[in-house]
């Protein structure tokens, strides 16, 4: 039997930090995705306290439903987490990165790097389970 036919538990001097997936080892990766939740709900109630915009409270809350829904698939490791926090990630960059360009106000420009930096983050995630690094 290879070593990557045995469920990773079985495997010499392993201690999980967390439940593991058959597929895939996940090692707190629903903790950033709990953050991008919280972040963007942040984000949409500030958007909303300074402007009286409720497309940026819907959009906010909506974001933060995602990134909510991608932590918990992760977390009680289902599929789709990892898949749903990128495209999360990419459609709140690809939203909010030309807001901030033309605006320069600060939640726009602070939403934006944080859909960057989850995309980042999420899409390395997305690249190792895909290809298995």
């Amino acid at each position: 039997m290879l070593a990557l036919d045995r469920p990773v538990a079985d495997l010499p001097h392993h201690r999980p930090l967390c439940r593991l997936s058959p597929k895939h080892p996940t090692t707190m990766s629903h903790h950033p995705a709990y953050t991008l939740s919280g972040l963007c709900a942040v984000g949409g109630v500030v958007g909303y306290a300074r402007t009286r915009s409720k497309p940026s409270l819907i959009a906010g809350l909506a974001f933060a439903a995602l990134f909510g829904a991608s932590g918990y698939l992760i977390q009680s490791n289902q599929d789709w987490g990892v898949e749903l926090a990128s495209a999360s990630s990419a459609i709140l960059t690809s939203a909010m990165l030309p807001r901030a360009i033309k605006t320069r106000k600060p939640v726009p420009a602070g939403l934006a790097l944080v859909g960057v930096a989850g995309l980042g983050y999420y899409g390395k995630k997305l690249y190792e389970q895909t290809y298995g690094l």
